[in-house]
């Protein structure tokens, strides 16, 4: 998990899947707010506890990448109007494309609070709930399992 600015090149790669961050709830935002709801993998609401939630953080950042890393870039300092979403890119292997989530469930954008347990997803060799077109099953230490079952149902994403 890196944060970056906006105008990172990862952004525009055709070697990353791409989306738009929702980074919180209610009327404003803050990059606080943003990044505890990144670390902690819950959302932040304007109105309970100033947008940022409660809880440990789940995951850490980092300064390098990964084999699958996610990029992000949050809100400037300050609180701003929620009127804005934010590039977020994952790159490595089955990224490509567009990205999806389960929460959101609309193609291209994705939940802050979904970023957390993806990564801890990847990190156990699950399915993560932020995937793209390419994303598949044996991508990960989980594909073992799936193709065994079935060969066919291989690839997670409808493929």
């Amino acid at each position: 998990m890196i944060v970056v600015p906006a105008s990172a090149p990862v952004f525009r790669s055709p070697r990353a899947a791409h989306g738009l961050l929702v980074v919180g709830e209610g009327a404003t935002v803050s990059r606080g707010g943003a990044l505890a709801s990144l670390l902690r993998g819950e959302m932040g609401n304007a109105i309970v506890g100033g947008g940022v939630p409660g809880g440990k953080p789940l995951i850490q950042l980092s300064r390098r990448p990964g084999q699958i890393t996610f990029y992000v870039a949050l809100p400037p300092p300050g609180k701003h109007h929620n009127v804005r979403r934010y590039p977020i890119a994952v790159a490595g292997p089955g990224y490509r494309g567009v990205l999806t989530d389960t929460s959101t469930r609309l193609t291209g954008l994705v939940s802050i609070a979904d970023v957390a347990p993806s990564v801890r997803s990847l990190e156990r060799g699950e399915r993560p709930s932020i995937r793209s077109p390419g994303w598949r099953a044996s991508t990960n230490a989980f594909s073992g399992r799936t193709t065994r079952v079935s060969p066919r149902r291989s690839c997670w994403s409808g493929c």
